[in-house]
């Protein structure tokens, strides 16, 4: 009788970094992406953000300018959205939607934003 093959397991992901993944598991329990001076505390951004920031043109960067920069409309007290308007863009607005806890966890990107009051 043969021995099965060793089965070896993947290594763990990375630490996240700007322009890298994480799922949202991870997110609050690891380093944070970046920190918000505007609301001091640590931004995540999670794999399925950072597949909509690729697929809508959005960099790391104009993310993090929005974040520190953008209107803030609330949801309820953890849930956001953060939204702003670039020269230059035909998809105005810009729309990170954010769970606010110990830490900003960005939950998606979105373009074609529009403010609706409840």
């Amino acid at each position: 009788m043969q021995a099965a093959p060793e089965r070896k397991c993947p290594p763990p992901p990375a630490p996240c970094r700007v322009g890298g993944w994480r799922s949202s598991e991870q997110a609050m329990t690891g380093k944070p992406s970046w920190n918000s001076h505007r609301f001091n505390k640590g931004v995540h951004l999670t794999r399925h953000p950072r597949k909509r920031m690729a697929q809508r043109g959005l960099s790391p960067r104009l993310v993090q300018g929005l974040i520190e920069m953008g209107q803030v409309k609330d949801k309820d007290p953890e849930h956001w959205w953060i939204f702003r308007t670039f020269e230059g863009r035909e998809d105005n607005q810009i729309c990170p939607a954010v769970v606010s806890r110990e830490a900003l966890i960005v939950k998606t990107s979105m373009t074609h934003w529009e403010v609706h009051e409840a």
